[in-house]
């Protein structure tokens, strides 16, 4: 009945509130790290791998704040590096065309990855 299922939304969310809590404080401890002293030096690390992984002439697109930290970063031949403010929390996304090749490792997806395995994974479930 309609009283039952409001009683189990009732009852779910909690949990459901907590997750959304959970993943806004996980949310300012991303941004928090983007703006601290370690976030450079994983940055160009991330950068150097994923245009690694990518290949030559690739394309790497992070924050336009983030482009001055990736000056010493050696890439391989053709790799381009562009601002790409759509980029929430920091991180880098990056693209070879002529390999059918695409990665997001934005800050943001990372968080959505780790969201979505926690709600898949932390015995969540509404029950109509």
């Amino acid at each position: 009945t309609r009283a039952q299922t409001e009683g189990l939304y009732t009852y779910r969310d909690p949990h459901l509130t907590e997750s959304y809590e959970t993943f806004a404080k996980a949310r300012e401890q991303l941004a928090a790290f983007a703006a601290g002293d370690g976030y450079a030096a994983w940055l160009q690390g991330e950068t150097a791998a994923l245009a690694e992984a990518l290949g030559e002439n690739a394309n790497l697109s992070v924050r336009s704040i983030d482009l001055p930290l990736l000056k010493g970063v050696k890439l391989p031949a053709g790799t381009t590096l562009t601002a790409d403010d759509s980029i929430e929390l920091g991180g880098l996304k990056g693209a070879n065309a002529a390999k059918g090749l695409a990665a997001d490792d934005t800050l943001a997806a990372r968080l959505n990855a780790q969201h979505d395995w926690f709600l898949e994974n932390a015995g969540l479930e509404i029950n109509i």
